[in-house]
């Protein structure tokens, strides 16, 4: 939380799990029910499902009104049908994730805002004292961060990475981030029996000293909203390789600004990793044209002020 601008308060609550029921969202709606009075909160915001439920019943309780973010893709299940909590306005980060909160929620699409993730635009240089923590000083990195889970398609980025390493030696891929899978992957890279350059490094707070160690960052998904990684790797220039699924096409033009693969396409990924790795003015030319990209379409300052132009639609509507 050192992070946190000065006039941001941060106010801890243990609310996690992934149940609707949990009695921790009970016990937690006193706490907050104070906090939101003592601190004369005019809006709640909520960025995730068990949020939007808190939200619902403190914006029910305290008549303050709420704003549900759509980061995904959900399954409709029965609860979700029911029991919906989308806020007064729900913000969907691409055209991907506002279709799917249409067609699989029947969310009115007047009540949908269109805001993609804006991320900071920075020239960066790897840090030497990194690169000497993590010994990868000598050769080429690919690159992933996020969460280890099935639907981040890392079992396919390693078995593509297991055939890159037949024929280019001096490569390491580096995991970051913690999650169910990591077992499950690391014995994944043991049986393909290039564990050595497979380093997984676990979740780090400061992402922004790392990411610029990473020469070519993979991003190999089977779904996603949008993909923050994403853009921050491709707002400090680098060449990205991502899967062709959910919004992450509305982010990359094939071939301009980085190079699309179809999910679970181990050869396809193999190649484009390989491709990027010998041709390194190819690279260097897409990682220019991906922080171009963010530069004009995901920048944070353009996310801000659509977002505050959301609470004020609210607030006005609420007199």
């Amino acid at each position: 939380m050192k992070k946190l601008n000065r006039r941001a308060v941060f106010f801890p609550v243990d609310i996690r799990t992934k149940s609707e029921l949990s009695p921790k969202l009970i016990l937690a709606l006193p706490k907050l029910i104070n906090l939101i009075r003592r601190s004369k909160i005019e809006i709640i915001h909520a960025q995730t499902r068990i949020t939007q439920v808190l939200a619902f019943y403190l914006s029910l309780l305290l008549k303050v009104p709420f704003v549900s973010t759509c980061h995904g893709f959900f399954r409709p299940h029965l609860g979700r049908r029911i029991f919906p909590c989308w806020g007064e306005k729900v913000i969907a980060i691409s055209r991907g994730v506002k279709r799917h909160l249409i067609e699989n929620f029947r969310v009115d699409a007047d009540r949908i805002v269109l805001i993609p993730n804006g991320v900071e635009v920075k020239e960066t240089v790897p840090d030497k004292e990194m690169l000497s923590r993590y010994n990868l000083k000598q050769g080429k990195v690919v690159g992933f961060v996020g969460r280890l889970s099935s639907v981040k398609g890392l079992q396919y980025l390693i078995r593509a990475m297991e055939r890159v390493l037949r024929e280019e030696q001096e490569v390491r891929l580096v995991i970051i981030g913690e999650g169910r899978m990591e077992s499950e992957l690391r014995r994944l890279s043991e049986d393909l029996d290039i564990s050595e350059k497979v380093l997984f490094l676990g979740a780090i707070l400061d992402v922004e000293r790392v990411l610029p160690l990473i020469d070519i960052f993979v991003f190999p998904s089977l779904q996603e909203g949008l993909g923050l990684a994403l853009l921050e790797a491709m707002a400090i220039g680098k060449p990205v390789i991502a899967s062709d699924v959910g919004g992450i096409s509305e982010i990359i033009s094939s071939e301009k600004n980085g190079l699309l693969v179809p999910p679970k396409d181990i050869e396809g990924l193999s190649k484009a990793i390989q491709r990027l790795l010998r041709n390194p003015d190819v690279a260097a030319q897409m990682g220019k044209q991906a922080q171009e990209t963010v530069k004009r379409r995901f920048f944070l300052e353009r996310m801000v002020k659509d977002t505050e132009e959301v609470y004020k639609q609210v607030l006005s509507k609420e007199g």
